[in-house]
Parts: structure tokens; C-alpha cells; sequence
């Protein structure tokens, strides 16, 4: 492998993740395709076991590649110092308590090969209670930089996540790129794929699925249990906006504010959560959320000042 050209480098990062990383990195080895990929594991100092099961399979797989990180860094900066060090035409996600089905490599292989995507979005399956679903919202379609930022921001198609895309690697060495520097930010994948499509032009969209999805587990978003949802969520809209305008790009900017509508559906689900978590009661966050759309349609609600805590550019 060290003498051929890496196609695919796979992010992985892994923090108190024993319980389900074995069946994730064995997924790589029951791959029914070739492709010649890197999986840069970014272990960011477990209490578990979970090093010593990273190590078990870098014995018998080669391709898994190591990084400690000295310091609990959070899921997106993990992310982010893998992406650093990875040498694949393209990058892609696996999340520790997920797993790839045995046709990933081939799926993604076949869009590369006939598409030369910048992003490409693939459907995927959810599995819950030991059942596997299919998601249902997908097409086989290509689309333009605006198309992608309109189905971003109604949340059809082309969902925020980062785990079922892959990415030309050469798209994270653009600038500016929104990477929100908080360790327990929530909705940050989203805010990342949004300054990813500013530099795209090729998206595809495949209905076609190699990812599974564990939905009910302790890493997924919509499972843990905090009530600030809402404050986070509102958050990451305002960073894309504000990210928008710093890039000029009118077409975004024009689109978050076309589905302010969209967003405020999506703040009050989070208002629901986190009152039933005992946060705040739903009254006061609809009241919030009214003014918060009041202000996002005429102007930006977080000041430049403050966006310096939370971008990385």
C-alpha cells in the first residue's frame, strides 16, 4: 500500500468506544471490494478498552493508522487533526459505534469512478432495538453548490451528516472552512458541510447505502440527554449565516433565511427535548425562538467578535 496512490482515507475517531468498536473495524475487513484506503483512528484518551482493541486490529489490518491525541479534544477537533494527516483523494467518516456493510468500498468506488464528485451523499440504514431500517429520504440525482445549500437547510436529501459522504480531501485545505472549536458543540457536522459545499460544484446523491447507523446508543445526538439542544442548535444556524456573509456568498446567505421557517421546526423539537429534560419550559423557548427568527431574517444574531471562540480557519 505505501507504494500506491491512497484513494480513500476514513476518519475514525474513537473516545470510550469498547462496546461497539470491535464489529466497526471489523466492518473494514469484510469489505467484498477493493480499494486502496487509509483508517486513521483518532483515539482521544478513552477510560476503556478501547486502545487495546484499536491495537488488536492494526496486527491484521495494515491500513489502520494510529493518532493519539494528547488531550480529550471532542468528537469534531478528533476529527479535524485525522483530516491533517490523511493522504486519500477523498475523506470519509465512520463513527466508533457505527459500522460499514460489506459493500462500502464498492459503492463509493463506483461514484468516484463515474462521477469525480466533490461531495457525494449516500442513503443509509438505522438501526434500533436490533432493527435495521432503511432511511428513506434519498435520490440518484447531481446537484449544484445551490441546490445543495437548499436541501441542507430543508433537511431532505441532503442530510448535515458527515458520516455518510465522502469528500475530496482537497476541499479541507480551502479556506475559509466552519469548524466550531467547542468540545461538547452539538450540530457541528452540520455547520461543516455547509462550508464545504461553498467549494464544491459536483455533489452527488445516491440512494444506494453502505452505512449503518446506531441510533440508540450514548453517542448519538438525538439520544443524550442535555438541555442545551436548543442553544447549541440555534447556535450552529447563526454560524452559517454569519459564515456566509464572511465568504460573500449571497446565494447561502439568501437560502438560510428562505428556510428560516425550516430551522425554527427543527428549535422547537430541540425546546421539546430539552424541556422534558427539565431545561427550559417550552413557553419561554417558543418566545425565544420567535425572536430569534425575528432577528435572523433581518440581520446576524451573533457578533464577530464572539465568532472568534468558536471558528477555526
Amino acid at each position: 500500500m505505501e507504494n500506491e496512490a491512497i484513494t480513500l482515507s476514513i476518519i475514525i475517531p474513537v473516545y470510550n468506544s469498547s462496546r461497539f468498536l470491535d464489529e466497526c473495524l471489523s466492518s473494514l475487513e469484510k469489505q467484498t471490494a477493493s480499494i486502496n484506503y487509509e483508517a486513521i483512528v483518532s483515539y482521544d484518551l478513552s477510560e476503556d478498552d478501547s486502545l487495546s482493541i484499536i491495537e488488536k486490529h492494526m496486527e491484521t489490518n495494515p491500513n489502520i493508522k494510529l493518532l493519539k491525541n494528547k488531550e480529550r479534544l471532542g468528537i469534531l477537533i478528533a476529527r479535524t487533526e485525522a483530516i491533517k494527516i490523511s493522504i486519500g483523494e477523498y475523506v470519509t467518516f465512520l463513527d466508533s459505534d457505527d459500522y460499514f456493510l460489506p459493500n462500502a468500498f464498492e459503492e463509493i468506488s463506483k461514484v468516484i469512478n463515474k462521477e469525480k464528485p466533490d461531495i457525494a451523499s449516500f442513503s443509509f440504514y438505522t438501526l434500533k432495538n436490533n432493527k435495521i431500517r432503511k432511511y428513506p429520504f434519498a435520490k440518484n440525482k447531481i446537484i449544484s453548490k445551490d441546490k445543495a445549500f437548499a436541501y441542507l437547510q430543508s433537511d431532505i436529501s441532503f442530510r448535515g451528516f458527515l458520516w455518510q459522504k465522502i469528500f475530496k480531501r482537497s476541499l479541507f485545505e480551502k479556506r475559509p472552512l466552519l469548524f466550531i472549536s467547542e468540545k461538547n458543540a452539538m450540530f457541528e457536522d452540520n455547520c461543516l458541510v455547509f462550508s464545504l459545499i461553498e467549494h464544491s460544484n459536483n455533489i452527488v446523491l445516491s440512494r444506494n447505502r453502505y452505512y449503518v447507523y446506531r441510533e440508540d446508543n450514548s453517542l448519538s445526538g438525538t439520544t443524550v440527554k442535555r438541555i442545551d439542544r436548543l442553544d447549541k442548535h440555534i447556535l450552529c444556524f447563526d454560524l452559517e449565516k454569519y459564515f456566509a456573509c464572511s465568504v460573500n456568498d449571497s446565494i447561502a446567505m439568501k437560502t438560510s433565511i428562505k428556510f428560516t421557517w425550516r430551522n425554527v421546526l427543527s428549535l422547537k423539537f430541540d425546546a421539546k427535548k430539552d424541556a422534558s429534560f427539565g431545561g427550559m419550559p417550552y413557553k419561554e423557548a417558543k418566545r425565544k425562538i420567535k425572536q430569534w427568527a425575528k432577528e435572523y431574517k433581518s440581520e446576524h444574531s451573533i457578533d464577530s467578535n464572539k465568532s472568534n471562540k468558536y471558528f477555526i480557519f
